[in-house]
Formats: structure tokens, sequence, C-alpha cells
């Protein structure tokens, strides 16, 4: 009640019919300042299961004491380059002992764990050693889906991940939890990769999409089909690159995402105490 306007990762307009305080925020992703922030130290109170990392990454010194890598805004970015075309997918199952967290019926979970496996399946049958991915090695995943896990779980650690996209010209990215966009999404487009994405039903500020920004697919066959369409076009392989670097810089980089957030806000009539609030 005490606030004007509300910026929401997942946001669809049919929301904002029914919330009319709703504004897109755009694409998310985990991403932290370089050196040490007052501000981390601020968020980490909030936290208590993750504080000691969370401490340990405000000060700078993380990496010293063995907390996982820390994404920066730099590390992130990559620009476009002509690369021999490779395809790169990796993604976790979900299990029913995480369901409860999920608010998602056993059905709809099953639709998720089969879609990621499936085009799993298929980018391997298809591309062979031009495919780099998996699922993670959960025990779950080991124990139902043994014939989609990643060659080696080392290489699913984020430092990796990131290090193994940037020599990837074309991702991969299926739909999150209640059709959300994953946090791949917007590292595909920090590092100005080809995108190839399952249907997207969450709307984000600027043009991102479909034939513009990304390829998309309903079925793993349908990904093969676009992931094939890149790797035989390098024309347009480049053009995707560049047009997903493109928007990053403009609408999902740190600055830009809070900027565009902030011009926004500034041009709606606001009452007397006006509160802005992002999730």
């Amino acid at each position: 009640a005490s606030t004007d306007v509300y910026f929401k990762r997942s946001y669809r307009t049919v929301q904002a019919n029914r919330h009319p305080k709703l504004r897109p925020l755009g694409l998310n992703y985990e991403v932290h300042v370089r050196g040490m922030s007052l501000q981390a130290f601020r968020r980490a109170r909030f936290y208590p299961n993750l504080q000691k990392h969370m401490m340990l990454r405000a000060m700078g010194t993380g990496h010293l004491l063995g907390v996982p890598h820390t994404p920066t805004a730099a590390n992130l970015r990559e620009p476009p380059a002509a690369l021999e075309p490779r395809v790169i997918f990796m993604t976790r199952l979900w299990g029913p002992d995480e369901l409860m967290k999920t608010r998602l019926r056993p059905d709809e979970i099953e639709t998720l764990n089969e879609q990621r496996a499936g085009c799993v399946r298929a980018l391997r049958r298809e591309f062979g050693k031009r495919f780099t991915g998996g699922v993670a090695h959960t025990p779950f995943a080991m124990q139902n889906y043994g014939d989609v896990l990643l060659p080696d779980p080392a290489i699913g650690t984020r430092k990796r991940f990131v290090q193994l996209l940037k020599g990837h010209p074309i991702a991969v990215q299926t739909l999150g939890l209640h059709g959300s966009d994953g946090f791949k999404l917007a590292e595909y487009a920090a590092c100005s990769r080809a995108i190839v994405t399952e249907k997207r039903i969450m709307e984000v500020p600027g043009c991102f999409r479909p034939r513009t920004t990304y390829l998309d697919f309903a079925t793993p066959d349908e990904c093969i089909a676009q992931v094939r369409r890149l790797f035989l076009d390098a024309d347009l392989r480049m053009a995707m690159m560049r047009a997903s670097g493109s928007y990053f810089e403009a609408y999902a980089s740190p600055a830009a995402l809070v900027r565009n957030a902030l011009t926004r806000a500034a041009a709606i009539p606001m009452d007397i105490g006006y509160a802005a609030a992002a999730a």
C-alpha cells in the first residue's frame, strides 16, 4: 500500500491489469561489485544461511577463503566474436523433495524436467562433440536421468560455466519455474551469445523479441532446427550475437537496469510519500 510503483522481474501484462503498480524490471542474474562493498555488508544480514559467504564477498576476499566464484559485470561481458559453431546448454532438474518450494504440481515439474532432458538428448544426438552440456549431478538426476548428466560435474561450477560459455557462440535455455526466464538468459546476453530459448512468456523492457534478439522453440526437435540454422548461417549467428550484446548494454547491464527503472518511475505521477520497490 505504501508503494507507488513496483518493478518485478517476472512480469506479464495480464498481471499489471490486476495490479496497476507493477512494471517490468528486466532480465535477472547474479552480479556483484568488484572489491569491498558497504552495500553488500548491509545485504548480508538479510540472508542468515549465506551470511558468511556474503560477508567475505563484501570484503573482496572470498576467493582467498574458498567462497565460490564471484560474478561481476566485467567478468561476465564478452563482445561478439567469429567463433566456430558450438552450442552449450547446462541445466538442473527438480526432484520431489523440492516440490514444496516450487508451488507447482508434480505433473508441472515432470513436464519441466522432461523438456530439459529432451533438449539435452536431442542436442547430444545432433551435434555430438560440438555440444557441451547436460544436467547437474543431483541425487534425483543421477537416479532418474543418468543419460543426460553433465559429462563431468566440475564443469557445472559457475566459474567454469562462464569460461565455457565464452567459447560457445550458441547458447540454449529452457523456461524456469512458473515460466520464468532463468539467470542464464541474461548471462547469455552479457556474453553476446546467439540465443535459442524455449518460447518465452515473461516481458522485459526494450526490443527483446524472437527473430530479433533470439530464436525460439517449443519442442526439442524445434530446438535442434533453430540451433542448426545458427550452425549453418554464420551471418545470422553473428547478427544474433550482436543483437543480444547490444540489448544487454542498453537494458540489462547493472547500470542500465537501474537507470531505466528510475527513468520509468520518474515519469509516473506519484502520491505524496513516493516509494519504489523491486523484486
